[in-house]
């Protein structure tokens, strides 16, 4: 019986650590990872690259979004030889399904870009 209870407690253990940090409404953030993102318009900005963690309060508070390369284009963002990314506060997702939706429109993004990958 110990045997058993200490395999149910390793399954547990492995399903939090292959399951990385929650978004508020209890969503894993590793469903968000490669998904398309659009602004408030439905114009397709890019994908959703990774997340940045406060690690004084272990939550992701910073979405980083791989831009497609006409949209960095028009922001005047574009990189010479790397891909444009880009970091967005966590708290302008609007919607999340098959596509992550934010609160702005493509060219308000630049009021809340927290920083430049």
């Amino acid at each position: 019986m110990v045997e058993k209870s200490s395999q149910n407690s390793r399954k547990s253990f492995l399903s939090l650590v292959n399951t990385t940090d929650r978004l508020g409404t209890g969503l894993y953030l590793k469903t968000l990872l490669g998904k398309n993102v659009i602004d408030s318009a439905a114009v397709r900005l890019g994908k959703v690259e990774d997340f940045v963690i406060d690690e004084t309060q272990w939550k992701a508070n910073l979405l980083v979004i791989k831009l497609e390369s006409t949209v960095a284009e028009e922001l005047d963002m574009k990189k010479m030889l790397r891909a444009t990314k880009i970091h967005v506060p966590i708290s302008i997702i609007s919607a999340v399904g098959d596509v992550v939706t934010l609160l702005y429109k493509k060219g308000e993004l630049k009021e809340v870009i927290q920083d430049r990958v």
